[in-house]
């Protein structure tokens, strides 16, 4: 041993040196993880199972709880989220009333190190669906004597409720929320959009339809026609100090219960309606998606509603856009239109009986994108009814979309023959078409780059396309009227947008129906149409794609949307060479396009052949009845 070379010992422990500082490093990079997995864990669905001495734990289950009691009967489910279903079944004349809740609990584990831990976590109810509503009223101040037995109204139709002077009663809550944190009642403190709860302490209905208090009586939060995100607690304070002396933990039990209170009169204006909500425990703020919010609900009244809980729409308000300081604010189109910005926002809708997604090549036949919400201008019926929802086919159409054949019957030209290396859709083979192709209008003809000329749109679009939609889906398109006198421009987005169908947008047809270089002066102005164009069928505007890219991009002029950071951040950017509704007004043969490469300030001759994606306006009766968005799982629309 004594004859060992010096300096093969130094090499080994070197070597024990190096090994022992790998240890240490991951020894901490391992504790890093786990306190960050500890601090980010997400409600009941995250597995947190931290165990090192060094980090604390908080971490949250749910489960159903059966609510049976001598007055209440459980909805008899084992699920999670909370479901009360009102039937001829489950909910009879009897003194029965109908309930269904869940058990919440969030424990915090102090590390080895020092037994204490302080955190914090937040308590949700999502009402993702309630379709129960005040059946029964009484007085606000009740007759003495009761002679007429008036002081309880029972409204048997939402029909009956217009046939008295409402003024005078109050509704009598029938759909109860109550909570309790380890025990004791929550009687204050739970709001929904900023709004506190009313907390009812008795019901004032017996079988006689009598006022009397002690008839029943039922603790809670009245949330009878309540939907969306009710916050129960926000913040919530957990400590360890000390704890259990053994686990060093805490635990906050929370029981949340919906009850359907039986008021032992005629209720069958709830009958068959459902509530179904669910209960969320975690550490993070929870923000609902519209899926979630807008379920059942019309899409441009909930949409616009509450476009902020989706960060992928902006309100194109200027002073809005200013006070939530969104890049270029002062860009946004001031129309008051609610547009999806960037790169791929949840906004696929199924616009037709089918939208299959199947293998690598899904059919998009039916799979369509929302621009955005817009204002109907004719519409003043409200604040948010009179927006209607602006779709466009999610990929390039195909000559069974359009239409094949031949002028002055068909725009067509043929298979889609530009380099297809940027194309980001799912299609093998789609079609091109002529902007217009119209036999006996001649190329030196000035009106030929007029969409009221355009055969694209006549025969085509509003033509084999349309009256090819499912009479279902028909019924909710509406007659749209479109801007098509498009004054040139390829400035910023704001100024495309003004030239197009804001400020600076043509008003004289009289400007706007020759061709500047035409030495005939031959004018074939179509009057009116020659500005707008009312159909039901379009394409989208320049300032439609130039808007559809991140609001920090909206500064870029037309011709530098080739930018990689500002097509790839664009939606609406699909990799092909693409007709626009928006004429080049300085020439009166050619159309504007968006190419393959991404720039928005090219124009080519209307006897020139591009892709094609159709754009419709949806009425604002068109209801959100599933769907999250995505592309395997569109928002599917009814009316």
């Amino acid at each position: 041993m004594e004859n060992q070379n010096p300096k093969e010992n130094k090499r080994k422990a070197i070597a024990l040196l190096v090994v022992a500082l790998i240890a240490v490093v991951a020894m901490i990079a391992g504790a890093t993880y786990a306190y960050f997995q500890a601090q980010q864990g997400k409600g009941q669905s995250s597995d947190v199972n931290v165990t090192t001495g060094t980090t604390d734990n908080l971490n949250f289950n749910i489960t159903d709880l059966d609510v049976t009691r001598t007055d209440i009967v459980d909805e008899n489910n084992d699920e999670v989220p909370i479901t009360i279903n009102a039937s001829m079944e489950n909910f009879t004349d009897n003194d029965t009333s109908l309930g269904d809740g869940v058990t919440a609990t969030a424990t915090l584990i102090a590390n080895d190190a020092t037994n204490e831990a302080h955190d914090s976590y937040n308590v949700y109810l999502n009402i993702t669906k309630n379709e129960l509503q005040y059946s029964s009223y009484k007085r606000k101040e009740p007759l003495e004597p009761d002679t007429d037995n008036k002081n309880t109204l029972v409204f048997k139709t939402p029909e009956e409720k217009n046939t008295v002077e409402l003024s005078e009663y109050s509704p009598i809550p029938e759909l109860y929320l109550t909570i309790k944190k380890n025990g004791t009642e929550i009687t204050s403190g739970v709001t929904i959009s900023g709004k506190e709860l009313t907390h009812v302490t008795e019901i004032l209905v017996d079988p006689n339809n009598e006022v009397d208090p002690t008839s029943k009586t039922l603790g809670g939060f009245d949330i009878t026609e309540t939907k969306g995100l009710i916050q129960i607690r926000i913040d919530e304070a957990i400590n360890v100090e000390g704890g259990d002396e053994q686990n060093h933990t805490t635990t906050d039990t929370w029981e949340i219960i919906v009850t359907f209170m039986n008021l032992e009169t005629d209720q069958n204006l709830n009958t068959g309606k459902k509530l179904e909500g669910k209960v969320i425990i975690q550490k993070e703020e929870y923000v609902p998606t519209l899926a979630e919010l807008c379920t059942g609900e019309k899409a441009s009244e909930c949409f616009t509603k509450n476009y902020k809980n989706d960060k992928a729409i902006v309100y194109h308000n200027t002073t809005d856009a200013t006070e939530k300081k969104i890049p270029n604010a002062a860009k946004v189109a001031n129309d008051d239109s609610y547009r999806y910005v960037g790169a791929n926002p949840n906004n696929y809708v199924c616009f037709g009986s089918e939208c299959s997604n199947e293998g690598e090549n899904p059919n998009y036949k039916n799979l369509y994108r929302i621009i955005g919400f817009f204002k109907n201008e004719d519409d003043t019926s409200d604040d948010y009814g009179n927006y209607e929802m602006k779709i466009i086919k999610a990929d390039a159409a195909t000559k069974e979309d359009l239409g094949e054949g031949t002028s002055p019957d068909s725009a067509y030209y043929g298979n889609y023959d530009y380099g297809k290396t940027d194309y980001k859709g799912k299609l093998t083979t789609f079609a091109s078409y002529y902007w217009n192709d119209t036999a006996g209008i001649t190329i030196s003809d000035p009106n030929v780059n007029m969409w009221a000329a355009s055969n694209l749109n006549t025969k085509n679009l509003n033509g084999t396309y349309y009256n090819g939609i499912d009479e279902t889906y028909k019924s909710m398109v509406v007659e749209h009227k479109w801007e098509v006198g498009a004054a040139w421009n390829t400035g910023d987005a704001k100024s495309v947008y003004d030239y197009e169908l804001g400020d600076n947008k043509l008003t004289d047809s009289s400007n706007n129906c020759y061709d500047q270089g035409n030495t005939t002066n031959k004018r074939l102005c179509n009057g009116a149409n020659d500005l707008t164009y009312t159909d039901q069928v379009g394409l989208m505007y320049i300032s439609d794609y130039m808007y559809g890219t991140l609001p920090e991009y909206w500064s870029e002029t037309a011709v530098n949307y080739n930018k990689d950071d500002v097509k790839n951040n664009d939606w609406l950017y699909l990799g092909i060479s693409e007709w626009t509704i928006s004429r080049y007004s300085s020439d009166g043969t050619y159309a504007r396009d968006v190419s393959n490469a991404g720039y928005a300030s090219g124009s080519t001759s209307v006897y020139n052949y591009c892709g094609v994606r159709p754009v419709l306006y949806l009425s604002s009766n068109v209801k959100i009845i599933g769907g999250s968005g995505t592309e395997s799982d569109p928002f599917i629309l009814g009316m």
